[in-house]
């Protein structure tokens, strides 16, 4: 089988889908090209893992360059048995080139969001909406991956797409505790740099923690980069908060989850973070948002309340206070996570789910040739 993947994300959590998934198709035997811009990890993990690269240049909000891209991936789509799509902008350019192509050489399309496209803007959602719902026909299977989007698929496209439910997973042999004793205080953060992932929210609450609450112990460390790192430096000065709080840029953040006395994930949206799996594999205490994924901690972690910014930092505070106050409800929740983690969320399982579904596709599609 000859496999095009296509993500417009090259760090973090939807290229590391993108390169385990690259990896397990090339050991299956496949031959697997992955199409990306020529920026972050994602080129060097592809081709890490066997695959081939070639590069298609994306950017993450709309432009004109979005034409260029369909009109470049275009002739590529005939070559392959399947396309797969991971991210709403490879889903839009992907799904656009295919629409445009005869049926007879449109070959058997996936398309995966991580986290459907509406999430994203307010003001743009309705017609990001509309556009899905459009677009969804060209796509043999649509896979979210957590319950949550699953729910919103059903209940916005209409039954289009061929929605399928698989779940990411993380590599939970090299996402596992350590010995050492965590670190009294320190709050984890790791996540691209920008207002999904709400690290402006956690900033907010540290302060509250440490000048209206006098918790003097409290640290955070914000691991990974973005959009809005100039942003929340700024943010963390005029909170009085900037000599506490520590940007790390892109690191393996194995040390920080294994030091940590509690992950915080302030997302306003997601699909499912594979930072939440990560976190949980390494066994830690997590603090998260009620958004896309976060389902996966019920019972083994603590959710925040509210739907304002004001509300969210509010219980995030308290939340996170009541967490550092109980070393027993830091351990319990995270055995917890690391059980489940391992049962779950394993990439084996991930891995086998897209093998299955591609051949399929791909039997399919030479069946009818």
């Amino acid at each position: 089988m000859r496999l095009l993947q296509v993500a417009q994300p090259t760090t973090e959590g939807t290229a590391v889908v993108v390169a385990q998934l690259a990896r397990a198709a090339v050991e299956t035997g496949h031959e697997v090209i992955v199409a990306c811009p020529d920026d972050g990890d994602l080129r060097a993990w592809a081709t890490d893992a066997g695959a081939s690269w070639v590069e298609l240049p994306m950017e993450r909000r709309p432009s004109g360059a979005d034409l260029a891209a369909v009109r470049a991936l275009r002739p590529l789509l005939p070559a392959y048995d399947v396309v797969h799509l991971h991210s709403s902008k490879a889903g839009a350019v992907g799904r656009i080139a295919a629409a445009s192509l005869p049926r007879r050489r449109r070959p058997p399309v996936v398309f995966t969001p991580h986290g459907w496209s509406w999430y994203s803007s307010r003001r743009l959602g309705p017609a990001y909406l509309r556009f899905e719902r459009w677009a969804a026909r060209y796509a043999d299977a649509t896979i979210p991956v957590s319950q949550e989007e699953y729910a919103d698929g059903l209940a916005h496209l209409r039954g289009r797409g061929g929605l399928q439910l698989i779940e990411n997973g993380i590599d939970t042999d090299a996402y596992a505790p350590g010995s050492e004793p965590r670190e009294k205080g320190l709050l984890v953060c790791v996540g691209r740099l920008s207002e999904q992932k709400g690290q402006d929210r956690l900033l907010r609450a540290v302060q509250r923690l440490r000048v209206e609450d006098g918790r003097d112990d409290v640290r955070l460390v914000l691991a990974g980069d973005g959009p809005a790192y100039g942003e929340l430096r700024e943010l963390a000065v005029v909170l009085g908060i900037s000599d506490h709080v520590t940007f790390a840029g892109r690191v393996d953040p194995v040390p920080l989850y294994r030091s940590a006395a509690a992950v915080v994930m302030p997302s306003r949206w997601e699909g499912l973070s594979i930072a939440m799996l990560e976190a949980m594999a390494t066994g830690n205490a997590i603090v998260t948002t009620r958004v896309g994924g976060s389902g996966v901690l019920d019972g083994a972690g603590v959710f925040v309340d509210g739907t304002s910014d004001e509300e969210v930092v509010a219980s995030l505070a308290d939340q996170l206070a009541r967490l550092l106050d109980d070393p027993g409800l830091r351990e319990r929740t995270g055995a917890a996570a690391r059980a489940r983690a391992v049962e779950r969320y394993s990439v084996r399982r991930v891995a086998e789910d897209h093998l299955a579904l591609w051949d399929a596709l791909a039997r399919e599609r030479h069946r009818q040739d």
